[in-house]
């Protein structure tokens, strides 16, 4: 009767070597194809780095000139945007269009505004931002402005 439980501690012994053995090798392969530059299609991993869009006053400005500036003394909105390349038609009819939400005659001088432009050599405006205060702004945008074209 002293045979059996002296069986089963060398079986179970053997049994524990057997796994902590197959446990390090097993390892140990990992670790080896790691060295060598293996690697499954599994565990691939690239990084993407994303880039997070620029807002600004709710438009995206990432690909535009931001220029910030305060109104002067006697200065009018149509002489900033003819300043910007925005044509006196456009400039009349943005005044006539937003005379309900804000009438532009109300710019006041030393109140901030913002000008979006192009990124190229004509700078033309793409939107206008005026801040009659501090937690309000005035977003005026312009989509429908024509490309300079070369003269023929």
């Amino acid at each position: 009767m002293k045979r059996l439980p002296i069986q089963l501690l060398i079986s179970a012994a053997t049994f524990c070597i057997a796994v902590v053995l197959a446990v390090a090798l097993g390892s140990k392969t990992d670790l080896l194809s790691e060295a060598m530059g293996d690697t499954d299609a599994d565990s691939l991993h690239i990084d993407i780095e994303i880039k997070e869009p620029t807002i600004l006053y709710g438009m995206f400005v990432d690909d535009l000139v931001v220029i910030e500036d305060k109104i002067k003394r006697n200065q009018f909105l149509g002489d900033i945007l003819a300043s910007y390349n925005v044509p006196a038609s456009l400039i009349h009819q943005l005044s006539m269009v937003s005379k309900n939400v804000f009438d532009v005659r109300k710019i006041a001088p030393d109140k901030k505004y913002t000008v979006l432009c192009t990124p190229d050599s004509t700078k033309t405006a793409r939107a206008f931002v005026y801040e009659p205060n501090p937690l309000e702004y005035v977003a005026l945008s312009f989509l429908h402005i024509p490309e300079p074209q070369k003269p023929s």
